[in-house]
């Protein structure tokens, strides 16, 4: 349900003309500089449990999208954040709750598009 309201979200707001990466939005072949030269930044793998054991960025924590409302507490205040999935979405949508809900957080970036794995 909350992965259809992701998308949902996005395709409306292409329609509507916005862009719902504005500048939070990485290319994925950017992201790997972007971790090298973020201290203390805090990465959020957003797939599922399978997905995360299957391969994902050294450092990240894993919480599925589904557990996401649940959980975003986890993510420390003061802190950079990066979130990804398997393709952008869930992590644009993601993000766009985090800068509603949790303003005391860093700078809130996602990866656009699938991520490079290591």
């Amino acid at each position: 349900m909350l992965f259809a309201v992701a998308v949902v979200c996005v395709v409306l707001t292409a329609l509507w003309g916005g862009s719902p990466a504005g500048n939070r939005s990485l290319e994925p072949e950017k992201a790997a500089a972007y971790i090298g030269s973020t201290p203390g930044l805090f990465i959020v793998d957003l797939r599922t449990q399978r997905e995360y054991s299957l391969a994902h960025i050294a450092g990240a924590v894993n919480i599925p999208i589904q557990e996401f409302y649940q959980r975003m507490g986890e993510i420390p205040p003061g802190r950079p954040v990066l979130l990804y999935c398997g393709f952008g979405v869930r992590s644009a949508y993601a993000s766009k709750v985090l800068k509603k809900e949790r303003k005391g957080l860093g700078k809130v970036k996602y990866i656009k598009g699938r991520p490079v794995f290591p």
